[in-house]
C-alpha cells in the first residue's frame, strides 16, 4: 500500500507545471500502479518457456489493448 502512495505522489509532483505556467502542449506518462505482482506472473507465463501448451486468456473491457 505504500508503494502505491509513493508512486501516486511522484506523479502528482511530475504533472504539476513547473513556475504555476500551464503548458498546451504535456506529456503525459501511462503508469500502472499496483500491478507488479500480477504483471510479473502474466510474463512468467508467457515467457516461462513450458513444456506443454497452455491458453492464457487476457481479457479486458473495449478499446485498452486486451487483444
Amino acid at each position: 500500500m505504500n508503494l502505491i502512495k509513493k508512486e501516486v505522489k511522484k506523479i502528482a509532483v511530475e504533472a504539476q507545471p513547473v513556475g504555476g505556467l500551464t503548458s498546451s502542449s504535456t506529456v503525459k506518462e501511462n503508469a500502472m500502479v499496483g500491478f507488479e505482482e500480477v504483471f510479473l506472473e502474466v510474463l512468467d507465463k508467457l515467457t516461462g518457456g513450458r513444456l506443454h501448451r497452455q491458453i492464457i486468456p487476457i481479457t479486458g473491457m473495449g478499446g485498452i489493448g486486451a487483444s
